[in-house]
């Protein structure tokens, strides 16, 4: 026997047994209660069947493993950076050296136009 056919049963017993009419405002509210009874039943099954929740636990260790990898990528870029050679040094040498070539060349296009050009 189900838990609704139990129920039905004991319910059929008590109103034999206190003499209930059919159309009694407390059998009314047994047969809501009954309604109520399913619908959470029917609810409840549905709420428990684990697949929303393991939707959202997937998704979350998803995510999880993704932000690990993002912070190992992220810790080694650091620590590549924090290896690199100073850049700035250098580049100061490159300009130094450029402006000094600069000077140079635009001293001999003087020399040269000077020469070339006779005022």
């Amino acid at each position: 026997m189900s838990h609704d056919e139990t129920l039905k049963a004991a319910v059929l017993a008590w109103q034999k047994k206190y003499r209930v009419n059919d159309n009694d405002p407390l059998l009314a509210t047994v047969e809501l209660f009954q309604i109520h009874f399913a619908n959470w039943q029917g609810q409840n099954q549905s709420d428990h069947s684990g697949s929303a929740y393991d939707e959202f636990r997937a998704s979350f260790e998803e995510l999880s493993g993704q932000t690990k990898a993002l912070s190992k990528q992220t810790s080694d870029l650091i620590e590549a950076l924090r290896n690199m050679p100073d850049l700035t040094g250098q580049l100061r040498s490159y300009r130094l050296s450029a402006l000094w070539m600069a000077a140079g060349l635009a001293f001999g296009a003087g020399i040269a136009i000077s020469k070339f050009l006779p005022l």
